[in-house]
């Protein structure tokens, strides 16, 4: 019975691995930004019903979960913070394969970053000791010692929880050749497979993009990004301003961020959100967008058009505490 239970939960691993993992895997070198999303609207096609049933799914369970249940997420809250040891060892625009005449970074991949990003903060568990024992193939055997890696981080980017041995933090996991360009390759694989899908991906969000904030959803997000980093995690952002001076699809400006925090609203109804800017290193990386008292939006350098969370954002982090829960009981210290 339990070799039937664990070859049913690998198999249903591969499953989902099976359709999260595109185009970008196979691929020789990276295209153009434009030509990614075609490869990967073909590739959501074939796996349309079922990616869309599991964030259906999934957004049903995180309306029904209780405060207790995010306290999975507890202790990594100070990761979330701009911090050297859980950044990236790369930035968006900044991954080592740009090249201008291929148009491989033609927009930039602000969402695959800020994907990967939260994913490894919540998900990943380090043991630089190796105090749990894991099977971890020599070094002298670089495929093998790689291939172990690569399935813990493809864990990770399908939402399951993850010990990685031998390493202490992130940026020391996402630094070291071999494994850096295979996360760069997931950030890519995040942000076409988002971007490419009918449900909740860029499209939605060009829907969305607006002239002006009104004061209505101004309050509003406060209350749901107050919400949400309440429950110990960052909400992902979408910040968006029609008539931007660098065109993109009709003059659309989109960027994503996480936010780590969100300050007590004035009288006058102003707030402030504290974001992780991606396309910066950590140092630098500590951004705000101020909610003016009309309503009105303005990040460091810039008005916006409007904020919202990124569509399907509660869905993933509902899928996050579902696999979290079982391995908190197993491995309670690391959750505490």
């Amino acid at each position: 019975m339990k070799w039937l239970i664990s070859t049913l939960v690998v198999l249903s691993s591969f499953s989902a691995l099976a359709n999260r993992k595109g185009p970008i895997f196979s691929l020789d070198e990276i295209p153009s930004q434009r030509s990614l999303l075609f490869e990967y609207a073909k590739f959501n096609a074939l796996h349309t019903i079922d990616n869309n049933a599991r964030l259906l799914k999934f957004e049903g369970v995180y309306r029904e979960l209780t405060a207790e249940d995010f306290l999975v997420f507890k202790s990594r809250e100070g990761r979330h913070v701009p911090n050297l040891d859980f950044s990236l060892a790369f930035q968006n625009h900044n991954m080592g394969f740009e090249n201008k005449d291929k148009k491989n970074d033609q927009y930039g991949f602000c969402l695959g970053v800020t994907t990967e990003l939260r994913k490894m903060n919540l998900l990943a568990f380090y043991d630089p000791e190796n105090k749990y024992l894991a099977e971890v193939p020599s070094k002298e055997d670089s495929e093998a010692w790689l291939a172990f890696y690569k399935d813990l981080i493809d864990q990770v980017m399908i939402n399951r929880p993850v010990i990685i041995p031998g390493f202490a933090n992130l940026q020391e996991l996402s630094g070291t050749p071999g494994l850096k360009e295979y996360m760069v390759r997931h950030v890519l694989n995040q942000w076409a497979m988002k971007n490419a899908s009918i449900y909740s991906g860029f499209f939605q969000m060009l829907l969305g993009v607006k002239r002006e904030y009104s004061k209505k959803e101004a309050n509003q997000l406060y209350k749901e990004v107050r919400e949400r980093i309440a429950r110990h995690y960052p909400p992902r952002l979408f910040l968006s301003k029609k008539n931007y001076d660098k065109p993109l699809l009709g003059g659309q400006y989109i960027h994503v961020m996480e936010a780590f925090e969100i300050s007590e609203m004035a009288e006058d109804g102003s707030y402030k959100i504290g974001v992780w800017h991606i396309n910066n290193p950590w140092d630098k990386a500590t951004y705000h967008v101020e909610i003016r008292a009309d309503g009105t939006a303005w990040m460091e350098w810039r008005d916006l058009g409007e904020l919202d969370i990124v569509p399907g954002d509660d869905a993933e982090i509902a899928e996050m505490v579902h696999h979290l829960k079982p391995f908190c009981e197993k491995y309670n210290e690391l959750c505490l």
